[in-house]
């Protein structure tokens, strides 16, 4: 019974790690379009290695991991929701937190995810 366990569970992560590196591809791409720049330029807007720090892309970056979507705004625990959100802030910036409560979280951003979701 070990194994099989052992087995589901590194599926499980290979899963999430493959759900999130595309995630990570698609958005570098949108912002590639965005702002008409090559690959490796996007990846550095992307991770906070420009002059000034695009922190609004830092953010969408860090907010395109499916799994932190999906525990932010899918459980059915409130308080599991807020706990998911309270971790996530911790991975922010100052200004990323700023941001992420102005323009995110208080634009009903729950209720738009869950209307995407339900679209796919």
């Amino acid at each position: 019974m070990g194994r099989i366990k052992g087995w589901a569970t590194d599926k499980a992560y290979d899963l999430q790690t493959s759900m999130s590196s595309q995630a990570r591809m698609r958005y570098i791409g949108d912002v590639m379009r965005w702002e008409d720049v090559d690959y490796d330029t996007a990846v550095a807007i992307c991770t906070g290695q420009t002059d000034p720090v695009e922190h609004e892309y830092t953010l969408g970056y860090k907010m395109c991991d499916p799994i932190y979507l999906l525990a932010m705004n899918a459980q059915a625990s409130r308080k599991r929701r807020e706990a998911a959100v309270l971790h996530f802030e911790e991975l922010l910036s100052p200004e990323e937190l700023e941001i992420f409560r102005r323009d995110v979280m208080g634009k009903g951003f729950r209720d738009t995810f869950k209307r995407a979701l339900r679209k796919k």
